[in-house]
């Protein structure tokens, strides 16, 4: 091995091993909290993401079949776009393993989203 390219290969090492255990505090700083939409049960194949109050959910639109609260504050999920129809509210850090259960009857359902501004269901019926 060169001597110079001995250098490079040391400094590589030390920058990975560097990456390696500055990566997880990296990523907690940056993790993600808000409301997720899961196509199937226990939140299982596509995942929607939403960190604000959003009067369509796109692509998730009547996919949902369970939901997880992963904030500090309330959130509201409508049967309908613009925060119309059926409402459910969930508390946080709230976890709905099957939208589709028979009292609830809300799997594929869900249309608009709204975080609300503390962790109270503000009227809302709770799940």
């Amino acid at each position: 091995m060169r001597p110079g390219a001995r250098s490079i290969v040391l400094a590589a090492v030390a920058i990975a091993a560097t990456a390696l255990v500055t990566a997880p505090q990296a990523a907690a700083d940056t993790k993600a909290i808000g409301l997720y939409l899961g196509e199937h049960q226990n939140l299982g194949g596509a995942k929607w993401y939403f960190d604000k109050t959003e009067t369509s959910v796109g692509r998730a639109e009547d996919k949902a079949s369970s939901v997880w609260n992963d904030s500090g504050y309330a959130w509201v999920i409508f049967e309908h776009k613009n925060h119309r129809g059926r409402a459910y509210c969930l508390y946080p850090n709230k976890r709905v393993h099957d939208l589709h259960v028979q009292w609830l009857s809300f799997g594929d359902k869900i249309s608009s989203v709204r975080r609300l501004a503390d962790a109270g269901c503000a009227g809302y019926p709770p799940i």
